[in-house]
């Protein structure tokens, strides 16, 4: 009979480092994600906002339209 001692350490040390391994991605995919969402949502609302704000008249002195 052979025997197995160990095998559940040996076991549980090969396969911890996957296991942290995708805990870490997941946590960082998550992190860029919610970075990602809150500065497109940030471009949005300062694009609304100056869409609706009205410019003094000399706000434009010295710029070209082409």
């Amino acid at each position: 009979m052979i025997r197995m001692r160990g095998a559940n350490a040996v076991e549980f040390a090969l396969i911890l480092p996957v296991i942290l391994f995708l805990i870490a991605a997941s946590t960082d995919f998550a992190w860029w994600s919610f970075t990602r969402q809150a500065v497109s949502r940030a471009v949005q609302d300062g694009a609304r906002e100056a869409s609706r704000t009205i410019l003094p008249a000399d706000a434009t002195d010295g710029v070209e339209i082409i």
